[in-house]
């Protein structure tokens, strides 16, 4: 598997860093959600974007979260699953996957990164 890219991963550590999310998942790999494993929705999702096309320089107009599966929202179902199991357990992470499908990942960053827009 292909490593993440130093400059991403500071970014991202950077970002949660700031904005008081704790990072449930280390260490960050491509298949890390940004909604799921950081817990990144709403208006932090908005501004880790924000922030991210600002800072790497990425062409977003055709973006559309229709390709991602909707805008990421928090469920209280989901924060109760992560609060009562824990979110560390492959156990905990089925039950919560098949209540909740994550809409972007690191993965998805990269390739923004490499190819000059996010899709």
């Amino acid at each position: 598997m292909e490593p993440v890219l130093p400059e991403l991963k500071n970014f991202i550590e950077n970002f949660c860093k700031d904005n008081k999310i704790k990072i449930r998942i280390q260490p960050i790999e491509l298949s890390t959600s940004l909604d799921l494993d950081l817990d990144m929705f709403d208006i932090s999702m908005d501004l880790f974007l924000t922030k991210f096309i600002e800072r790497f320089n990425i062409d977003y107009s055709k973006f559309n979260w229709k390709n991602h599966n909707g805008y990421p929202k928090d469920s209280t179902r989901i924060s109760l699953l992560r609060l009562l199991l824990g979110y560390k357990n492959n156990f905990s992470k089925k039950i919560i996957l098949s209540f909740y499908k994550p809409k972007l990942f690191v993965g998805d960053l990269q390739i923004a990164i490499k190819n000059g827009y996010l899709k």
